[in-house]
């Protein structure tokens, strides 16, 4: 469901194929079925949380639209042999406490 790396994905804004949809044909319009399927999922998971799980929701776009989700997907990430983005996402979340309990205390 995360498809942090694509920019339509990242407005939360309803998405739609390419105008050029109708005349594109064969691995391209697979590419393009497939794309849009992603951002669908993607689009429709946050508005669903947002509506039906606000505290989830609170917890996946904070104040600092950035804090929270990159602690949490920093540290639920797959290990590589690399921790040095989890380690500054658990520095931010030591100096940001403070922050971030109110934030999640609020949105009760």
């Amino acid at each position: 469901m995360q498809n942090e790396e694509d920019d339509v994905s990242r407005t939360v804004a309803q998405p739609k194929p390419p105008d050029n949809f109708g005349e594109i044909s064969g691995e391209e319009k697979d590419w393009e079925i497939e794309v849009l399927r992603r951002r669908l999922v993607h689009y429709h998971y946050n508005v669903s949380t947002s509506t039906y799980n606000r505290i989830h929701h609170n917890s996946l776009v904070p104040p600092s639209k950035t804090f929270r989700p990159r602690s949490f997907n920093h540290s639920t990430a797959v290990w590589e042999g690399e921790t040095i983005k989890l380690l500054y996402a658990v520095i931010d979340v030591v100096f940001g406490w403070a922050s971030l309990a109110t934030s999640f205390f609020n949105s009760l």
